[in-house]
């Protein structure tokens, strides 16, 4: 891999950063055995949604993107609704 080292009190320490692996390259055995011996783990994995299935229908994936606002606007909607329904009903609610 031709990282600078040395030895010092008994321990491998590298003289110079140096990049190892980038983006979109392969990683090699000697690359993952040192990232390994580093606890380095440089990898992440994540699942992107294209469309959604719900109930025998089709969605796009913009109906998951909720922003904090449109979900406390749903809930409070949502407490309105309770609160008219008890109120029409006669039974009081906290809401």
């Amino acid at each position: 891999l031709n990282i600078p080292t040395k030895i010092q009190r008994g321990q491998i320490e590298m003289i110079a950063r140096v990049h190892l692996i980038k983006e979109g390259d392969k990683v090699t055995d000697s690359s993952s055995a040192l990232l390994q011996k580093l606890e380095i783990k440089p990898f992440a994995y994540s699942v992107e949604v294209h469309t959604v299935y719900d109930d025998g229908e089709i969605f796009d994936a913009a109906v998951l993107d909720l922003t904090e606002a449109n979900l406390i606007s749903k809930l409070l909607t949502g407490a309105d609704v309770i609160a008219a329904l008890g109120l029409e009903l006669g039974v009081p609610t906290k809401a």
